[in-house]
C-alpha cells in the first residue's frame, strides 16, 4: 500500500466503535452473508450488497487486495415449500433465483464476489464442523435433529449485547422439549421423508444442515482468517450470534476479527421484508427510477442508519442523478472555444474532490457526505459550463476524471454519448439556429423517447442518453433546457 493511501476504518457491532480494517500485507478477507434463494431479491437485500459493494471499492482504491465471499442459502424451508408448491425441485428453485439475483445485481452495478458458495455444494465441509462440535461437547442429538448446547458458549451474546436471559425473552422459539435449552439452535435436521426435501447420509442419520452451520463452514473453508463478517442489521442475532457461538467452540479461536452490520430498509413504518408482503423487488425499481437513482438512493443515509422508502425521496435521488448526469455530459461534449477559456480552478477542484471522496468514504462508508462532494462538484461544472456557453476540451478532461473517479468508488454508471444521435442532434441545432423550432421540438420530443436528453448551449448542443426512465424525468420535471443565448 503506498503512502498516499488512507486508512479505513469502519463501525464493529462488536466492539460498538470504529475500528482500522486490519492491514494483513494489504490483504483483506470479507465474508457476507448472502441470499436464502427463494424469490426474487427486494430493495433491502440491495442496500447491503450496495453497501458492500462501495466497501470492497474503498478498500481497493486504498491499495487492499480484497477477498470477497457471500453465500447462497439453497437449502432451506421456504425453498423446500416453493419446491412442494410449484412440483419442481429445490435445486430448481435455488438456480431460477440465484440467476435473477445476478441479473439484478448487475443492473445496480454490484461487482460479483470473488466467491459464491452454495451451502448444498458443502455438505461434507459442514459435517465436519459438527463432529468438531460434538468432539468438544457443544452439540447433542434428539430425535429431530442435532442441537448446540447454549449454556456451555460462555460467551454467547457478547454481538449483540444482551444477556442469555434477554435473549431468551426477546426471541421467537418454537417450544420443543427434547431441547435441553430454548436457545439452543439446530445444526443437523433429521430427515422427515417430503419427497420436496433435499437430504443427505450422515453421521447422525439422513437429513440436511441447519441454516447457521453453512456460513460457518463455508467462510472458513474460504477465508484463512475473517477480517470483516457483515450483513443485515436483521442477522445480528440469532444468525451471528449463533455463528460465532459454534465457529469458536470447534476452533477454539475467534471467528471474524470485526463485524459489520447495515441499517434495516423499512416501508410504510414496517422493515421491508417477504414475510410483510410489503416488498419492493430490485427489478422493479431499476425499471421505475433507473439503476443510478436507485443506488443513489440506497447511499443516502448512513448505511448503519435505518433508511425509508418513499415515493418522494426517490423522487428526489432520480432528480439528484439527472442533474449529474447533465453536468457530466457537458464534458462529453466540450465546445470548441480556445484553451485560453478555460477555467484556473477546475484542476484544484478535481483534485479536492477526489480527496474529499475517498477520506469521507475510509471513514466508515461516509455516503452521505461523499454524496454532498459529489453534489458540489457537479454544481461547480454546471456553474462553469453556464458561464463559458460550455467546457473547453482541457475543461472537459479534467471534469470527466473527477466523475470517473467518483464513480468507480461509488459505483454509478455513467451516461455516454452515442453517436446513433449525431446527425439528429446536428440537424436540430441547425433548425433552431434557423429559428425553425416547430421541427427542432419534433426532433427533441423523438430523442427524448429514446432516453436522450439535450442541453443547448450558443456555439453547440450537449446530449447524452440517460439512464433515469422517461416517465421519471416528467415527474422530476427535467424537460426542454433553456433557450441558447443570442
Amino acid at each position: 500500500m503506498s503512502g498516499s493511501n488512507m486508512q479505513v476504518q469502519i463501525f464493529d457491532t462488536m466492539r460498538r466503535a470504529k475500528v482500522p480494517v486490519p492491514n494483513k500485507e494489504g490483504r483483506v478477507g470479507i465474508y457476507v452473508c448472502g441470499l436464502t434463494v427463494y424469490d426474487r431479491p427486494h430493495l433491502g437485500h440491495a442496500r447491503v450488497f450496495v453497501v458492500f459493494d462501495v466497501l470492497r471499492r474503498v478498500l481497493a482504491k486504498n491499495g487492499y487486495s480484497v477477498k470477497y465471499v457471500q453465500n447462497f442459502t439453497d437449502i432451506d424451508d421456504r425453498i423446500i415449500a416453493k419446491a412442494r408448491d410449484l412440483g419442481m425441485s429445490a435445486e430448481a428453485i435455488a438456480d431460477k433465483y440465484i440467476a435473477l439475483y445476478f441479473e439484478d445485481m448487475h443492473k445496480l452495478n454490484v461487482m460479483d464476489a470473488n466467491v459464491y458458495p452454495r451451502a448444498t455444494q458443502h455438505v461434507r465441509e459442514i459435517e465436519d464442523l459438527i463432529s468438531k462440535i460434538e468432539q468438544r461437547g457443544y452439540a447433542y442429538t434428539t430425535s429431530s435433529g442435532v442441537y448446540f448446547r447454549v449454556q456451555k458458549f460462555q460467551g454467547y451474546g457478547k454481538l449483540s449485547h444482551q444477556s442469555v436471559e434477554n435473549l431468551k425473552k426477546g426471541a421467537r422459539i418454537e417450544p420443543d422439549p427434547e431441547k435441553e435449552d430454548p436457545l439452543d439452535f439446530s445444526l443437523w435436521k433429521f430427515y422427515k421423508g417430503d419427497p420436496a426435501e433435499p437430504h443427505w447420509k450422515s453421521p447422525w442419520g439422513d437429513g440436511r444442515p441447519g441454516w447457521h452451520i453453512e456460513c460457518s463452514a463455508m467462510s472458513m473453508k474460504y477465508l484463512d482468517e475473517i477480517d470483516i463478517h457483515g450483513g443485515g442489521e436483521d442477522l445480528i442475532f440469532p444468525h451471528h450470534e449463533n455463528e460465532i457461538a459454534q465457529s469458536e467452540s470447534a476452533t477454539g479461536k475467534t471467528f471474524a476479527l470485526s463485524w459489520m452490520h447495515v441499517g434495516l430498509l423499512n416501508i410504510g413504518g414496517e422493515k421491508m421484508s417477504k414475510s410483510l408482503k410489503n416488498f419492493i423487488t430490485i427489478g422493479d425499481a431499476v425499471a421505475r427510477w433507473g439503476p443510478n437513482s436507485v443506488r443513489l438512493f440506497l447511499l443516502s443515509a448512513p448505511y448503519r442508519a435505518p433508511l425509508t422508502y418513499t415515493e418522494e425521496l426517490m423522487e428526489a435521488a432520480a432528480n439528484n442523478w439527472l442533474q449529474i448526469e447533465a453536468s457530466y455530459a457537458e464534458a462529453l461534449c466540450p465546445t470548441p472555444a480556445s484553451p485560453e477559456l478555460s477555467s484556473g480552478e477546475l484542476p484544484e477542484r478535481e483534485m479536492e474532490l477526489e480527496h474529499d471522496l475517498l477520506s469521507n468514504l475510509s471513514d466508515d462508508l461516509n455516503t452521505p457526505m461523499a454524496l454532498s462532494d459529489l453534489n458540489a462538484w457537479s454544481s461547480f461544472v454546471g456553474k462553469v459550463a453556464s458561464a463559458r456557453d460550455g467546457l473547453t476540451i482541457e475543461d472537459a478532461k479534467i471534469v470527466r476524471k473527477g466523475y470517473e473517479y467518483a464513480a468507480e468508488l461509488l459505483g454509478f454508471t455513467l451516461p455516454q454519448v452515442d453517436e446513433r444521435h449525431r446527425d439528429l442532434v446536428e440537424k436540430r441545432f441547425l433548425l433552431r439556429q434557423k429559428k425553425q423550432f416547430a421541427e427542432a421540438d419534433k426532433i427533441r420530443q423523438t430523442l427524448w423517447n429514446e432516453n436522450v436528453i439535450l442541453i443547448d448551449h450558443k456555439d453547440h448542443t450537449v446530449w447524452f442518453e440517460s439512464s433515469v426512465p422517461n416517465a421519471v424525468r416528467r415527474i422530476v420535471k427535467l424537460c426542454e433546457p433553456s433557450k441558447p443565448k443570442t
